[in-house]
């Protein structure tokens, strides 16, 4: 299974500012036939990630569940797009600017 939606539905929504979108609307896209809702993460960059979560994980994970456990089927750069709505590719330029002794030297 994916975790992408067809461009044409994204198309549909209108232009969106940085942050998390969830679309209530319930679909089922899974071999085991378990619903899912779709969310959108939306980076500074305007990069869009769609993501298919159990609607219940998602309750969890709003009420305070860790992402790692409320997503466990998801990877960790879609945890993190949930998370911090930070694309993979915003991600690897702003570790590029951390200096290299920033953890000091026990790393």
């Amino acid at each position: 299974m994916t975790n992408t939606f067809p461009k044409p539905y994204i198309n549909t929504i209108p232009a969106m500012s940085h942050g998390l979108y969830v679309f209530d609307k319930v679909v089922c896209n899974t071999d085991n036939g378990a619903d899912r809702v779709v969310v959108l993460a939306v980076c500074k960059c305007g990069a869009v990630q769609s993501l298919l979560v159990e609607p219940c994980d998602l309750h969890s994970w709003q009420s305070g569940m860790l992402a790692q456990n409320a997503f466990p089927y998801l990877s960790e750069a879609e945890r993190e797009a949930m998370i911090s709505q930070t694309c993979p590719a915003c991600w690897e330029a702003i570790a590029a600017e951390v200096p290299e002794d920033w953890f000091g030297d026990d790393q």
